[in-house]
């Protein structure tokens, strides 16, 4: 039998007796489960564009598309499970139409610091930090909002 869903007034999972979280909590935890999907992005892009020699487009379309179903696992069991309400699959949904919405943001962001900025200020690497800092302030806005709120939200 399976136990009862958490309440949605955030309260920490796994705990003997349930402590609340803060929004700057949720936001580490979140923060946290964002640098393990940056780490699957990217270590699965690189293996596929260096081990298997693919395309680097197509590759970033599967390496983003697995780091937003770890992320989404991670967020809805750990990092925001606890205000989670709903149909998995409509969550889900919801999710990735945010997570869209950051890559865009982190596409837009990246190319503009690129382009603007002289090459003497500004590195590949320092840009991909700003524009993955702007997408996750979007991005858990957006999931905050959309996928995991409390009541009343």
């Amino acid at each position: 039998m399976r136990a009862p869903a958490a309440k949605s007034d955030r309260v920490a999972l796994g705990s003997a007796e349930p402590k609340p979280i803060g929004e700057a909590g949720l936001f580490l935890r979140f923060s946290a489960v964002g640098a393990v999907g940056f780490v699957v992005d990217a270590g699965l892009l690189l293996l596929l564009v260096h081990a298997f020699k693919a395309d680097p487009i197509a590759a970033r379309l599967l390496s983003f598309s697995v780091a937003v179903a770890v992320t989404f696992h991670f967020n809805r069991r750990w990092a925001l499970g606890a205000i989670r309400q709903g149909s998995v699959y409509a969550a889900f949904a919801t999710y990735l139409s945010v997570q869209s919405v950051g890559l865009l943001c982190n596409i837009v962001t990246y190319t503009a610091l690129i382009l603007l900025l002289p090459e003497t200020i500004i590195t590949p690497l320092v840009c991909v930090a700003f524009a993955s800092a702007a997408a996750l302030f979007v991005n858990y806005g957006g999931i905050r909002r959309l996928v995991f709120k409390t009541k009343g939200e």
